[in-house]
C-alpha cells in the first residue's frame, strides 16, 4: 500500500517537470487529504486516487517522466 505522501511527492514532481504541460494545466488533480478522515472519506479518496493513477498512466507526457516510468 502507498502512503498519501508518496502521491503528493509524485504529483509535485510531475507538476514541476517541464515536459508535463498537461499536468500543469490542472487536468490531473490530486484528491484532497482530510484532517479527520471518516471511513466513507477514505473509501472516496481511494477511488479518487485510482482515478488519479489512471489519468497519469494515460497521459503521454507523464509517462515520459522518470518517476512514472520507473
Amino acid at each position: 500500500p502507498h502512503r498519501y505522501s508518496d502521491f503528493e511527492t509524485l504529483h509535485k514532481k510531475l507538476r514541476t517537470a517541464s515536459d508535463t504541460e498537461e499536468l500543469k494545466a490542472g487536468e490531473v488533480e490530486l484528491p484532497r487529504k482530510h484532517l479527520i478522515p471518516t471511513r466513507k472519506a477514505l473509501i472516496q479518496r481511494a477511488v479518487e486516487l485510482q482515478q488519479y493513477c489512471c489519468a497519469i498512466l494515460s497521459n503521454p507526457a507523464a509517462l515520459r517522466h522518470k518517476e512514472v516510468s520507473a
